[in-house]
């Protein structure tokens, strides 16, 4: 008798032993980063004194192997909505698997006059076509120069280098990338708009 109820206690423990096991199986995670899609290329404008963009303004993020959506964490805090100014911000993601992606946007804080002026065309550097740039709309107050160093694109064609600055204020405009000179500033006389930066000028006729 002690025979079969100690073999009866041994069965118990076993099948104990199993279950706890079985409902704590090991995991294999394959290596996912959410995939992180800025509005707007990631360039947002907002007017001085306002709020800064939330996470649904600045974009979404999504695990495409884990078929998860993942919320966007900003880290904003060097955003000053007071000062106009070109600032950068981090749009952070977190999928389930503790796997981080980030993304660095920019937030321009403007203090414009309306109607705001159109400052797209085509900008020459001296009187010939040789030394021109062609600054173009990207949306929200945010523009693409086609020639930042202001190059000779006749006698050195494909050397030209573009980049993207923000209108900030109606005399000024900052550039996204800090080696073409932060800073720079526009001459809005009728029919002779001027672009300055650099040691630079542009003048669109």
């Amino acid at each position: 008798m002690k025979k079969i109820l100690l073999s009866a206690v041994l069965l118990a423990l076993m099948f104990a032993a199993c279950k706890k096991k079985e409902s704590d199986p090991s995991q294999v995670v394959e290596v996912s980063f959410p995939v992180i899609t800025l509005s707007n290329g990631g360039y947002l404008s907002i007017p001085v004194g306002s709020t800064l963009p939330g996470a649904t303004a600045v974009g979404t993020a999504v695990d495409t192997y884990y078929h998860q959506n993942t919320n966007l964490v900003l880290i904003d805090s060097n955003v000053n909505a007071s000062v106009p100014g070109l600032y950068v911000a981090i749009a952070q993601a977190t999928n389930k698997y503790g796997f981080v992606s980030q993304s660095n946007y920019y937030v321009a804080v403007t203090n414009l006059s309306s109607p705001v002026p159109n400052i797209a065309g085509t900008y020459w550097m001296g009187a010939t076509d040789s030394f021109n740039t062609t600054v173009s709309s990207i949306g929200s107050g945010y523009y693409s120069t086609s020639n930042v160093y202001g190059v000779n694109i006749i006698s050195a064609p494909g050397t030209n280098t573009p980049n993207i600055f923000a209108y900030i204020t109606d005399t000024t405009f900052a550039f996204t990338d800090a080696n073409y000179g932060t800073t720079g500033t526009f001459g809005l006389a009728v029919g002779d708009t001027t672009m300055n930066y650099g040691g630079l000028t542009f003048t669109k006729h």
